[in-house]
């Protein structure tokens, strides 16, 4: 899974493999090594919300409350904009 980003760079492909890397690491008790896998997936896909979330989960359990709200407002701003394409798309529709 380390590899991945070698085999399919900048794709979603490579974001949820290293997002499965960063859970396992996780597990294990391995909250640093996990972090920069969650972080490199975000840098594979900025739209990963599930590497925002484990971030998220890793900073509570850390109680970084300050990088904590950095993520939970990269992850707002992230469900907004989705918000607002789907809400384009529909009108566009119309």
């Amino acid at each position: 899974l380390a590899r991945v980003r070698e085999v399919v760079p900048k794709t979603n492909v490579a974001a949820k493999s290293l997002v499965e890397l960063a859970r396992r690491c996780a597990a294990r008790g391995q909250a640093e090594l996990a972090a920069q896998h969650f972080e490199s997936a975000l840098e594979e896909d900025a739209s990963i919300v599930d590497a925002l979330d484990g971030l998220a989960v890793l900073h509570e359990q850390a109680k970084d409350w300050t990088r904590l709200a950095v993520v939970l407002d990269r992850k707002r701003r992230l469900q907004r904009a989705r918000a607002a394409l789907a809400g384009a798309s529909e009108h566009h529709r119309r």
